[in-house]
């Protein structure tokens, strides 16, 4: 079976640290779990990397970056 290849842009990122918003910041959270067990391919443009190396430090060290 294909893996579904996704392609994401920086709210999906930003919403994995959104205290504000607990819903979407839990579904972010299972979303990238189901990455880590490789139900899906992401692909990162370099605009998105450069959006990420401008965000709070909180965002800079996060492992999965």
């Amino acid at each position: 079976m294909n893996t579904l290849k996704l392609y994401l842009e920086t709210s999906v990122w930003n919403f994995y640290f959104a205290d504000d918003a607990a819903d979407k910041q839990v579904a972010t959270w299972q979303f990238f779990e189901q990455v880590r067990q490789s139900v899906y391919d992401i692909f990162v443009s370099d605009m998105v990397f450069k959006e990420i190396a401008r965000a709070s430090q909180k965002k800079e060290n996060c492992s999965w970056v």
